[in-house]
């Protein structure tokens, strides 16, 4: 038996789908010394659930503040390495 019994669960108990994301890179290395890469996290722009809990939505919270992965979508970036 849990915290709360077993038929006896918070009434703010949320549930939230769940959401694949993707994360790329693609990289070329010029030389032993300098490669360069572009890439993403998030790159499909996938964001959580929207808040289910009204006084979090009345506070402006727009997505569920709990999600594993954010909720500032997609990420992508470019990067230039130099190995001495």
């Amino acid at each position: 038996m849990g915290l709360f019994g077993s038929n006896n669960l918070p009434d703010d108990v949320s549930h939230y789908r769940g959401k694949t994301l993707v994360d790329l890179e693609a990289r070329y290395k010029f030389n032993d010394t300098f490669s360069v890469a572009v890439g993403g996290n998030n790159v499909f722009n996938t964001y959580p659930d929207r808040e289910q809990n009204a006084t979090l939505q009345f506070l402006g919270v727009k997505y569920a503040l709990t999600s594993p992965f954010g909720f500032n979508g997609a990420f992508l970036y470019g990067r230039v390495t130099a190995s001495f």
